[in-house]
């Protein structure tokens, strides 16, 4: 009997020392690291998450959860362990031995442009026999110098971008053609490499890289490729994001509020010739439902915004890739600097990574901000040789008089006006309909 108490005493005791240990050594020495493969990906295409287990002590972790959250719109196709409401909660659990290194990979897809984080991130530890569980919050990011911190690995491999996937149609690339050979010209200073003309005899005044060895070696004489030059060797590229319910001028807005208000006519005639009070609160109610009727047949909102930020991405995209100095402007409010994208003038392949990054951050939940008051000003800044794209949805009286009188000054530009599939084109404003390109896009 003595044996027996004294074997449960001791097993009791260890039981309580494996438990003291766990508590106070689980977190020595482990480290947790959350990154994405790849720092951005296009809309629709897949990225990976990796998520690695690594414990630098000999105390074994019979269970360990890694929990994270991030948001919904980075879709992972292993549900197990998860659930979506308005951000995605991710629940791994691990078994980890001593000096044991784990790496586990997640495909997701990214479904939304955007910028996305790891953010909610903690460990859950457990002791041998499963007698108590340990929590650990960790910070994540630039602030992860503190307790909970410390043996976390927090780099800009948690953040990741999803792109805007530039929008492709057989009327953009007809458009941005036509632009193209606008811009071609035989009598400006500058040459555009990316436009052939023919060879011709090497000059002593000729640049070494233009020399066509191909050509060289069959004639037995020097020849150097000639070049079209370009008149124009800057874009500006404007985008607007907000949507005015009513256009300018008589558009179908009007046409449908003069409807509604015969109808409202004959309603209240045939009402009061059998006696019947009107309500005015009723009349509201139907004067509501025709407006809302109105702004549901013109498009969704969203729909709309995504695809002038689609628009702006493919055509900042084809004028760099033409060896043109672009510069971006937009109302779209960017979700970390909270103001509206404005992107310098400069060409290359950093520039387009610059634009995917701020198109990517914009964030249309943030308060609309009117395109005309904050860019009004640049629009109009000494603009000689730069040509000027506007894509934008708005057929508010607003923007248009403000491309009204721009067209005055004489500077190139061209209007892109998305209108979806299958919806009649609203009357666009007189003043500038020939600079307008429709874009019918599928949604």
């Amino acid at each position: 009997m003595i044996t027996v108490l004294a074997v449960g005493i001791l097993g009791f005791l260890l039981l309580v020392a494996q438990q003291i240990v766990y508590q106070k050594l689980w977190m020595k020495n482990l480290n947790v690291n959350i990154s994405f493969s790849r720092d951005h990906i296009f809309e629709g295409e897949t990225g990976e998450l990796k998520e690695t287990i690594e414990n630098r002590k000999r105390l074994p972790l019979a269970m360990l959860k890694v929990k994270f959250m991030t948001d919904r719109h980075l879709v992972f196709g292993n549900a197990t362990g998860s659930r979506t409401t308005d951000n995605y909660y991710r629940n791994d659990v691990f078994c980890i031995g001593g000096g044991e290194r784990i790496i586990r990979t997640l495909k997701f897809q990214g479904s939304k442009r955007g910028y996305y984080t790891i953010k909610g991130l903690s460990l859950v530890g457990s002791d041998l026999f499963f007698m108590s569980q340990m929590n650990q919050d960790l910070v994540v990011g630039d602030d992860a110098d503190n307790e909970a911190g410390r043996s976390m690995e927090t780099d800009r491999s948690m953040e990741i971008y999803v792109y805007p996937r530039p929008y492709d149609s057989s009327e953009l690339r007809r458009a941005l053609l036509y632009l193209n050979g606008d811009m071609v010209t035989k009598r400006h200073l500058l040459e555009d490499p990316f436009e052939y003309r023919g060879i011709r005899e090497y000059q002593p005044y000729d640049d070494m890289r233009s020399i066509n060895w191909k050509a060289t070696a069959k004639t037995g004489d020097l020849k150097v490729n000639q070049r079209h030059y370009t008149s124009l060797k800057n874009a500006r590229v404007f985008f607007d994001v907000q949507l005015n319910a009513k256009p300018c001028h008589g558009g179908e807005y009007d046409k449908m509020e003069e409807k509604h208000s015969m109808e409202e006519k004959h309603s209240m005639e045939e009402s009061l010739s059998r006696g019947e009070k009107l309500s005015g609160e009723t009349n509201d109610c139907s004067r509501n439902h025709h407006a809302n009727h109105y702004y549901d047949a013109v498009w969704d909102k969203e729909a709309v915004a995504e695809m002038v930020i689609r628009i702006t991405a493919a055509i900042c995209a084809y004028f760099l890739k033409q060896g043109m100095q672009v510069s971006c402007f937009g109302n779209g409010v960017d979700t970390l600097t909270h103001e509206p994208v404005a992107i310098p003038s400069r060409g290359g392949n950093r520039q387009m990574d610059h634009i995917y990054r701020s198109l990517a951050r914009v964030d249309l939940e943030q308060p609309e901000i009117s395109f005309s008051q904050r860019f009004e000003d640049t629009v109009f800044e000494a603009s000689e040789g730069v040509l000027n794209c506007f894509v934008s949805s708005d057929q508010g009286e607003e923007f248009a008089a403000l491309l009204d009188r721009y067209q005055h000054t004489g500077c190139p530009f061209i209007w892109f006006y998305p209108v979806q599939k299958g919806k009649a084109l609203p009357k666009l404003p007189p003043a500038v309909a020939k600079r307008v390109r429709v874009l019918y896009l599928d949604v």
